[in-house]
């Protein structure tokens, strides 16, 4: 094998080694920002994805949103949110991901828990979703979940099960605060 190529193939490792550090960092920040038995539920259910991974901040192109979000909150994540959303006094969650795999706008999907460690069955999910504008926007009781404007309607189901027709938000998850 000549010299060349063997250079040719010690870099093309080497970026394939850093491509995957820098999405291990990722994975690492976005676990962080999560409570530890959420990222645990997370990393179990991921295991049957893997193709998803966590969305983070990085992936959020409306910066002047996530600078107005945090004048109210200053620890805003845009793609977790946790709160006891159906009344059951245990702390849901809801993550935003990003399918590896897919490129372009409709990469995301949203998986909502019902509680952590519950069998790691989720809730709510959906894919094929555009979120880059925002993720979760909280207003009032209701957590709402805004894609970005060529979002087109759909049907979906509601933590309590009733469908909903939604042309302004995916879902509106209405919770007690804890």
């Amino acid at each position: 094998m000549k010299i060349s190529n063997q250079i040719l193939i010690v870099a093309a490792l080497a970026l394939v080694f850093s491509i995957n550090t820098a999405a291990q960092k990722s994975n690492e920040k976005a676990f962080s920002a999560m409570k530890a038995d959420h990222a645990e539920t997370l990393k179990t259910w991921l295991k049957t994805k893997p193709n998803f991974r966590p969305a983070t901040e990085a992936g959020c192109t409306n910066k002047d949103g996530l600078k107005l979000q945090r004048t109210d909150n200053k620890n805003y994540v845009p793609y977790y949110f946790a709160g006891n959303f159906n009344g059951d006094k245990r702390t849901d969650f809801a993550v935003a991901l990003l399918n590896t795999k897919k490129s372009g706008a409709n990469k995301f999907a949203i998986v909502i828990f019902n509680g952590a460690k519950t069998g790691f069955a989720q809730a709510f999910y959906q894919t094929d979703l555009d979120l880059r504008e925002m993720g979760f926007f909280l207003f009032g009781k209701s957590l709402n979940i805004f894609p970005s404007a060529n979002f087109k309607p759909t049907i979906v189901r509601s933590l309590n099960g009733t469908a909903r027709n939604t042309t302004r938000y995916i879902a509106r998850i209405f919770f007690n605060s804890e």
